[in-house]
């Protein structure tokens, strides 16, 4: 029997997945504020283009990372452990919040690759670390 607090966390788990994902294809497609705001008051239409381009691959990668998170918790990998559900759960939280600060208030699209570092990086590392100790090492 699942204990109690995984048994909530599995939800939480996947609906605060489920938005982290939904914002960053909400950010996907309407990026322009959040580069305007990285560029200086005199700039290029190629420097414009350049960071368009930047912030595009880190939503991508943030998208992948999504994925494949996602692919661990729904294969089973790491639904029942509590801890990195608790982790997980904390991190994309986060995310969510900063990523939807940042499209309402148009902060530099630099401060996204903090956000993604942190909240997108870590936990994806996290479930390929829980997926290499269950599925190559055999241990739990």
């Amino acid at each position: 029997m699942i204990s109690q607090c995984a048994g909530n966390l599995i939800p939480a788990r996947f609906l605060i997945l489920l938005a982290h994902l939904t914002i960053c294809i909400v950010t996907l497609s309407s990026p322009s504020g959040n580069i305007y705001a990285c560029l200086p008051e005199e700039y290029e239409e190629e420097d414009y283009h350049s960071k368009d381009f930047q912030f595009q691959v880190g939503l991508y990668l943030s998208l992948a990372l999504i994925a494949l998170e996602f692919l661990g918790f729904l294969s089973g990998t790491s639904m029942f452990l509590p801890s990195v559900a608790t982790f997980s759960v904390g991190c994309h939280a986060s995310a969510c919040v900063l990523m939807a600060q940042s499209l309402l208030d148009n902060w530099s699209c630099h401060v996204y690759w903090w956000i993604f570092g942190f909240c997108s990086v870590i936990p994806a590392a996290l479930e390929m670390a829980v997926a290499l100790n269950v599925h190559v090492l055999k241990r739990i």
